[in-house]
């Protein structure tokens, strides 16, 4: 019950909002005098509780006679709550990161932690970036299988509506298993070469340069026009001597 009240939290701001909706999923319709009752709730507390849960479709009501019930909705609702609120994210977040780099135009540096802040350094990538833009990516990473958990699901759609070219370094296990773009150039470093064991992915990217730290599950985004050109031209040199 704590976890289920923890998530209804996400959309409900008020302990009585919680504990009406869970009352009606549990005891069914019922008319405001029940509710008040069986949560010793005075009744225009119910009544305005009632109001808020119905504007936010957690709730429907019943005509009984001449009497007003309401009801829960369907626990998998919720589901579909999550949903809108994730497209109605995606849509604003072009306008949001308008507004963050303005914020950090020039220099900057953030440090993000856990598997949402390395999720949130790949989102950086590729909303960051204009149509047909390259980016470099140089991986050490151990365990492809989970990177790709981490990868946010919007990622991959941004990135190739985009048609972002992307260049990479990495081992021959990791990029084989990876299927054959056009857009996509990879070259392998010795596999024997200890430079490459750090569980480390490094993205460069216009004037920023993203290190995604795999053990620590730490991410440091670093704007800095000076930097990125020179992470740049190191990945370029060393990507010209290695195989394809």
């Amino acid at each position: 019950m704590k976890e289920i009240k923890s998530l209804l939290k996400t959309f409900l701001h008020k302990e009585e909002e919680i504990k009406v909706f869970l009352y009606l999923l549990e005891k069914g319709e019922s008319g405001v005098q029940e509710i008040a009752r069986g949560l010793s709730l005075h009744r225009p507390r119910v009544y305005e509780t009632l109001s808020v849960l119905l504007d936010k479709g957690f709730v429907e009501e019943l005509k009984v006679g001449k009497r007003i019930h309401y009801k829960a909705v369907q626990p998998y609702f919720l589901l579909e709550k999550v949903k809108s609120i994730e497209s109605d994210v995606h849509k604003l977040l072009p306008e949001l990161q308008k507004i963050k780099d303005k914020q950090t135009k020039g220099i900057s540096m953030e440090v993000l932690r856990g598997e949402t802040g390395l999720a949130a350094c790949f989102l950086d990538v590729v909303m960051y970036l204009k149509k047909d833009d390259i980016f470099y990516r140089i991986s050490s990473a151990k365990d492809q299988q989970y990177v790709d958990s981490v990868v946010p699901k919007h990622y991959r759609p941004i990135r190739d509506s985009k048609n972002l070219e992307r260049r990479v370094i990495t081992s021959r296990y990791v990029g084989e298993q990876k299927k054959a773009r056009l857009e996509r150039s990879i070259r392998y470093f010795d596999e024997q070469d200890e430079l490459f064991e750090h569980n480390v992915i490094q993205f460069i990217y216009g004037d920023k340069i993203s290190l995604l730290d795999f053990n620590s599950l730490t991410g440091t985004i670093i704007k800095n026009k000076a930097i990125a050109d020179f992470q740049k031209s190191i990945f370029l040199t060393l990507y010209k001597r290695l195989e394809r």
